[in-house]
Formats: C-alpha cells, sequence, structure tokens
C-alpha cells in the first residue's frame, strides 16, 4: 500500500508522456502540420500456423529467405514480407492484380508486442515518407552486421563517442558501421534503422509454383496505391531512398509507426479550480488520469 501511495504521489510531480509498447522513442515530423510518430522497434513479422503478429526484436533483425515459407500455411516460424494491403491475408498468393485491389493495413491487427490492442498503429503514406528524406539526417550504414538506412529525428544529438557521415558523404553500407554496444546509444538517442529486408516474389518454374526472395534489395511498402495494379513502395536507389512505383504482387518489408499523442498531459496545478487539471481515479484496479473530459492511462495513451 505504501509504494502504490508514492507511486500517486510521484504523479503529481511529474508530466506525463505519451508512450507505448514497441515504440522507439525518436519523434519524427511527417508533415507541415508538424505531426509527429513513434517507429516501430522493428519490421513487422506474422506467424502462419497461430495468425499472429509481432515486431521483431530488434530494428536490424530481418528473416530473408525464410519467407520462402509462405507457400506453408502451416509454418510455425515467422514471415516479414507481404504483398501490399494484405494486412486482412498476409500469405495471400495470387497472380490475379484483382485480389490486391483494397489496402487493409496491417496495423489494423493486435500486435503482441505491440500493445497488443487492434489499430494501434498504422503505415506511412508516400508523403510522409518523403517528409523524411533529408541528405543531412540519412545515411548508409551497417548495424550489427546488416546493411540498411539510418533517418534521425529532427532533435537529434549524436552520442559524443560516435561519428555519422550523411548520405552527402557516405558512398556505402560500410561509412557508417555500429555494434550492438555502439547501436544501443545510437537508438536511444532516436535513430532509425531500415534493414535490407529483402525482396519476395511469386512464380511458376517447370509447372510448379514457388515463392523466391531476393536478399540484396531494400524496399518498404506506403500506404498509397499508384493504379489499379501498383502502389508506392520505400526503395533503395544508390546513397539515398526515394518513393516509387511497384506492383502490388510484389512481397515487401513493413515499418509501422504510432501517432505522437502531442496533447500529452500537462502537470497539475495546485490550485483545483484551473482547467486542465489532471485527477487519478482507479477504475478496475487500474491507475487512470482524467483530465478535460478525457482519460489516459499511466503511459499517456488515451483510453475510453
Amino acid at each position: 500500500m505504501r509504494k502504490f501511495l508514492l507511486f500517486i504521489a510521484a504523479l503529481c510531480c511529474v508530466t506525463m508522456v505519451s508512450a507505448i509498447e514497441g515504440a522507439l522513442p525518436g519523434r519524427f515530423t511527417i508533415n507541415e502540420n508538424g505531426d509527429q510518430v513513434q517507429f516501430a522497434q522493428g519490421n513487422l513479422q506474422y506467424q502462419p500456423s497461430t495468425g499472429k503478429w509481432r515486431f521483431a526484436p530488434n530494428q536490424y533483425t530481418v528473416l530473408l529467405a525464410e519467407n520462402e515459407n509462405i507457400i506453408n500455411p502451416e509454418y510455425t516460424g515467422w514471415l516479414d514480407l507481404f504483398a501490399w494491403g494484405t494486412g486482412d491475408n498476409p500469405i495471400k498468393l495470387s497472380f490475379n492484380n484483382e485480389d490486391y485491389t483494397f489496402f487493409t493495413d496491417w496495423g489494423s491487427n493486435p500486435i503482441e508486442n505491440g500493445g497488443n490492442t487492434p489499430n494501434e498503429w498504422r503505415t506511412l503514406s508516400k508523403k510522409e515518407w518523403d517528409k523524411l528524406f533529408d541528405w543531412d539526417r540519412m545515411a548508409m550504414a551497417n548495424v550489427c552486421g546488416i546493411d540498411g538506412y539510418i533517418y534521425l529525428p529532427g532533435n537529434w544529438e549524436l552520442p559524443s563517442d560516435l561519428t555519422f557521415v550523411t548520405a552527402s558523404d557516405a558512398e556505402d553500407f560500410s561509412a557508417n558501421t555500429y555494434n550492438p554496444t555502439e547501436w544501443a546509444k545510437m537508438e536511444a538517442a532516436g535513430a532509425l534503422f531500415l534493414p535490407v529486408c529483402g525482396y519476395g516474389w511469386y512464380q511458376t518454374y517447370w509447372d510448379e509454383l514457388i515463392f523466391s526472395v531476393a536478399t540484396l534489395t531494400m524496399a518498404y511498402w506506403t500506404c498509397d496505391s499508384y493504379s489499379n495494379t501498383e502502389a508506392y513502395v520505400l526503395y533503395q536507389k544508390d546513397v539515398r531512398n526515394l518513393t516509387m512505383e511497384w506492383s502490388r504482387r510484389a512481397f515487401f518489408g513493413v515499418r509501422l509507426v504510432h501517432d505522437v499523442n502531442t496533447e500529452g498531459i500537462e502537470q497539475p496545478s495546485s490550485d483545483s479550480s484551473l482547467k486542465g487539471r489532471a485527477n487519478k481515479v482507479l477504475r478496475n484496479g487500474i491507475l487512470l488520469i482524467e483530465r478535460n473530459g478525457r482519460t489516459y492511462n499511466a503511459q499517456g495513451a488515451q483510453v475510453r
């Protein structure tokens, strides 16, 4: 009981910060209005045998050729390459473009290490990805032995004992190389890493249907379509990335984002008559914060 009372008292002295399980600390601005997102801790993964979703344990974790097991609906491992908009059927394999007409966001599913609640996450649009392109805040890199691209948030401060070569000067992945200890510092400072995740396609070979993966390609889906048969994808191009159109039947990586609650919860005033005062309540044994007609959990996320 004493510990609980101390916890209640501590809440009166701090400003709540919006947070969610599975989100990286870096906050990235995605439009001219200043809206921000936090990226997931790793690429999205799906387990066919159970229908479960999760985020990879690290930003640099990729499955590559393991995705060739997509042809087996009872596969007990994990997949991390998906055709466009297949949040409702991640193992859909078809040569018919009409089977990929509608976009279902992968974030509409409960993700077991991402809060496990539907619709907590979403896929960025083409314009939102484009907003992140800044040659002074991105570069090729090799993180823990995996090639990929680093993006830096607006409030970035490089850890004092590390170096970072921007895209303007980095000509290959070896320009920025970080071991696990060094990368932990970069990540804590807000760095985003998109690994070379591979590219999958479905085809016939000697009358046999097969799924193949090219392991040297980096591409991530957007939520935007380009035509009836194509959608926009974030694609690796020389020392930088760009969004371009591609067949919806291609299989690319997915890195979801969580929208930052920029309103947050203000520190309560000592004057209980002031508008904006935060009140602490218990509901079914769970501590919640009420302010201006809205309810938040202890992590600052709004709840009903």
